[in-house]
């Protein structure tokens, strides 16, 4: 799905409410969506809360859709008005 859609320099930024709110049960998608407008609306991923750059999964490839992690604060790439922006929740 998103094999063509990102570079090196444009990667795809993963985030995760999960991390700050715990286990949300029959709200987690509601979260996942009120993270996903926050995000959109302030132009940055919060990091992960208990990722660092040490401890990350060495098996994850990273080599067939580029995908950024953070583990600290992301600011999304500015685009032109009226350019819509795209996001997934799972």
């Amino acid at each position: 799905m998103f094999q063509n859609s990102h570079s090196q320099r444009r990667p795809l930024v993963l985030g995760a409410a999960k991390t700050c709110v715990g286990h949300t049960e029959l709200a987690a998608g509601l979260v996942g969506v009120l993270k996903a407008l926050a995000s959109f609306k302030y132009g940055a991923v919060p990091g992960l809360m208990h990722l660092t750059e040490t401890n990350m999964n060495p098996a994850i490839d990273c080599g067939v859709v580029p995908v950024h992690i953070p583990h600290e604060t992301v600011s999304l790439p500015s685009k032109p008005d009226q350019t819509p922006q795209y996001g997934l929740v799972l």
